[in-house]
């Protein structure tokens, strides 16, 4: 291969050439490593050759190969710098343009979940590696974990191997949307970008950001909680993507419209939502008050919201959230029915009333929320709304309640919504009774937060045995349960420990 290498210029005719390129070709699946030598003229065949659908049927089962063994890329670069030209020499085939989607589907098997665990943080180092290729002429690595595992040490690589940040930029977003397409890979894929492992040439450039931005999409509508995690900062001085995509960040590659649709999706995932807007107040509080002052009347929703959730913490901040919210004239709505909605909290909050209430069969949520509004029921503790007609949207009186301890929901119509409204608020709570409602996984996880449950009862429920694992191991104070006629009374023993839950 030294000799080929020495006649490259001479250019042989493409006929000998693609003989020579077939001949050598299985070299790749057989050397373990390929030689320098041998990567470099497959690497220029990729990117000068006459036929680069040659490469991509030559060179294909060498490259899967590299791909599904534990390649040292920071050692072998010039492996690393091979695969990259032959995923672009893939990409660019207009004759087949299905041929990158086949490859990386190929890659990763028919099945749930990929066999082979080397693939894609291998695919992720060639990703990185052509992105500081194409926008970093100096190559200086922001001090990241995730770039210095994955690309390694030696620089000199990625500066000698430049190529066109189009080329490079159409080819590996592509590429990695496809990968954010298969779950399991996308669990993989979140922590290996954050913090931002992109130099800020990239992420000053709108075709690399619009690609990013789909991707995103796709991290913040998955259902685990720590995919979504990696929207938001690590750690404090560390920029997230949350922050980068905001209005008032010089990267956003908008007007607000993609910040918008992924806060939207974030919210529609969210278990806690308390948690998840004082995860955004403490990110993007300035981001917000530019909407507001915008007029975007969902963000004025969500500015009040934060408000009163009391989740801004720094004084000057709510100061300052706050004169944002009343500039608006819809802004100054939600703060007039806000300190209304304050003032009948604290006369339901003060004490006396008594401290047991049951609810008579069939009530509904009008009916709670009348008696409720009675007030005060600052001393009430156990609350009964079994076989009542009740829904989610009680939920919302509830929380109102400052020493709720025992609830009582057998029968009812209540589901997810109002089981994640009582989980940010009703943090007293020692006995929950949700036998026979609508809850799902969806809300059950929520009650990950009650640390100071120890008796519940999810009898009858949509509940999982894996989501049970969940709860047993969160909740330290758990001592009761009954998961009978559940899934996870299949997989659980025992099924039903401790006293049976109080009945008001």
């Amino acid at each position: 291969s030294s000799g080929i290498n020495a006649e490259w210029p001479l250019r042989p005719g493409p006929n000998a050439l693609e003989e020579i390129i077939e001949a050598l070709g299985p070299a790749l699946g057989q050397l373990n490593p390929p030689t320098p030598e041998l990567c470099d003229f497959f690497s220029r065949y990729c990117r000068d050759g006459p036929c680069a659908a040659t490469a991509v049927v030559v060179f294909a089962p060498g490259v899967h190969a590299i791909l599904k063994h534990n390649v040292d890329f920071g050692k072998y670069t010039y492996i690393r710098t091979f695969a990259r030209d032959f995923i672009i020499a893939l990409a660019s085939q207009d004759a087949c343009p299905e041929s990158l989607p086949c490859f990386v589907h190929t890659m990763h098997s028919p099945g749930a979940r990929c066999p082979h665990p080397r693939v894609l943080p291998n695919l992720m180092a060639v990703f990185l590696a052509a992105i500081w290729s194409a926008f970093d002429t100096k190559c200086s690595y922001r001090r990241n974990s995730s770039v210095n595992l994955l690309l390694g040490s030696n620089r000199t690589e990625i500066t000698n191997n430049k190529l066109p940040k189009e080329k490079v930029t159409s080819c590996f977003m592509k590429m990695v949307e496809l990968c954010a397409t298969h779950e399991d890979w996308v669990k993989e894929m979140a922590p290996l970008l954050q913090p931002i492992p992109f130099p800020d040439e990239a992420m000053k450039y709108p075709p690399f950001v619009r690609g990013m931005v789909n991707v995103l999409k796709r991290f913040a509508s998955d259902q685990r909680p720590e995919v979504r995690e990696c929207m938001f900062p690590m750690r404090e001085g560390k920029e997230s993507w949350i922050q980068l995509i905001a209005p008032d960040h010089n990267c956003c590659p908008d007007n607000g419209e993609t910040f918008c649709a992924i806060v939207r999706i974030l919210l529609d995932r969210a278990a806690v939502r308390r948690k998840l807007i004082r995860q955004l107040a403490y990110s993007c509080l300035d981001a917000f008050r530019l909407m507001v002052i915008r007029g975007d009347e969902f963000f004025v929703r969500m500015l009040s919201e934060m408000i009163e959730s009391d989740v801004i913490e720094d004084k000057d901040q709510k100061e300052q959230a706050l004169s944002t919210l009343r500039s608006n004239p819809d802004g100054e709505r939600f703060y007039r029915a806000m300190c209304d909605r304050q003032a009948a909290l604290c006369n339901l909050a003060q004490l006396g009333g008594p401290t047991k209430l049951a609810m008579p069969a069939h009530s509904t949520d009008a009916d709670v929320e009348k008696v409720l509004s009675s007030g005060p029921f600052g001393n009430l503790e156990k609350l009964s709304l079994a076989f009542t007609c009740v829904t989610s949207d009680c939920a919302r009186h509830l929380v109102k309640l400052p020493n709720l301890q025992h609830l009582n929901l057998w029968c009812t119509q209540f589901g997810d919504t109002g089981l994640c409204l009582l989980a940010e608020h009703c943090h007293r709570l020692k006995s929950l009774n949700l036998c026979e409602t609508l809850v799902t996984d969806e809300g059950l996880l929520a009650l990950t937060e009650l640390k100071t449950l120890n008796s519940l009862n999810l009898n009858s429920t949509k509940l999982s045995a894996q989501v049970f694992e969940e709860l047993i191991n969160k909740l330290p104070s758990l001592a009761s349960y009954d998961i009978r006629y559940t899934e996870a009374c299949a997989h659980h023993t025992p099924f039903m420990k401790g006293e049976e839950h109080f009945r008001v």
